[in-house]
């Protein structure tokens, strides 16, 4: 007969999950920074997409700090904290999030114009008896299912984050704002309104119905939406495990060298997958260095 252990967590274990359960999460600016950095280096340059952007994550690579936690037997972490929130922030998913979400006076601004478009847009379609029916109808139905009212993302009882100030000033003041309008979540959205896929009045109640930071679809019809953003993939990821960087990237080399008469377009892919093997790589031989580090500092307080 099988018999399930029952033996209690050890001293680590249990100290961990104290510090996941308890400690608050921060938001991490540093690899936006990083990331940001390097982008704009390259932005007046003819350097192909795929290329800047892998140079982009390399930056990051070569830069970010590495967290070393004495309780880590697999060591690693993706920000300077124990439990850090790092900011993709040229993919712009949380981008709103953060534009709006850490202030009061930034969201109730942000639900004022929001209603107001929305009473507006009412106010054409229904007149001021529609308009009233409706609100006695959401009355009736009851509070929103996402309402989180003015509390920010300090001030929340569930998943909680803390920001320094310097940094919240940093990513509100000049990287949210370069990035508006840039990033894939903007251009994936602008695509979709511009497109032939909705038109006319249901265009215009999709434009006018109150929104929340995070709004991650759009609207098309009354029984549909379509995302404006990709899924969370990671396709093939036993590759690596098996064959390591240092082979991946060397087969790719090999691709390069054998493909010279390949197209613009797909050379620019390999020499871009080159380049972010080449950034790994970078990291994990950092993340190497900062563990020699951290155990030379034992070595010498023992």
């Amino acid at each position: 007969m099988m018999h399930s252990s029952t033996a209690p967590a050890g001293e680590r274990i249990t100290r961990m999950r104290r510090r996941y359960q308890t400690e608050m999460p921060h938001i991490s600016v540093e690899r936006a920074r990083l990331y940001t950095q390097k982008w704009r280096e390259l932005e007046s340059s003819d350097i192909p997409l795929p290329v800047r952007t892998a140079l982009a994550m390399k930056h990051v690579y070569e830069r970010m700090t590495h967290h070393i936690d004495p309780d880590d037997r697999l060591a690693g972490a993706w920000t300077e904290f124990f439990l850090g929130f790092p900011i993709d922030i040229e993919r712009g998913l949380f981008n709103g999030v953060f534009e709006h979400e850490l202030d009061k006076h930034r969201m109730l601004a942000f639900q004022l114009k929001s209603y107001w478009n929305f009473l507006l847009y009412m106010l054409r379609r229904r007149g001021l008896r529609g308009l009233w029916r409706n609100v006695q109808m959401q009355r009736r139905l009851g509070p929103a299912p996402v309402n989180i009212g003015l509390k920010t993302l300090p001030e929340r009882e569930v998943n909680p984050f803390a920001i320094d100030t310097a940094a919240k000033r940093e990513l509100q003041r000049d990287l949210l704002p370069y990035w508006k309008g840039r990033c894939i979540a903007d251009v994936v959205a602008d695509e979709i309104t511009r497109s032939d896929l909705f038109a006319g009045d249901m265009a215009d109640f999709a434009a006018a119905a109150p929104s929340i930071p995070t709004k991650q679809a759009l609207i098309i019809s009354l029984g549909a939406s379509i995302a404006t953003y990709q899924g969370h993939l990671v396709l093939d990821h036993e590759k690596p495990l098996r064959q390591g960087l240092l082979a991946m990237r060397e087969e790719v080399r090999e691709l390069i060298d054998a493909n010279a008469q390949a197209s613009t377009e797909e050379r620019d892919f390999l020499r871009s997958v080159e380049i972010g093997l080449d950034g790994l790589i970078l990291f994990a031989e950092r993340l190497g260095d900062a563990l020699e580090i951290g155990r030379a500092s034992c070595r010498e307080r023992v």
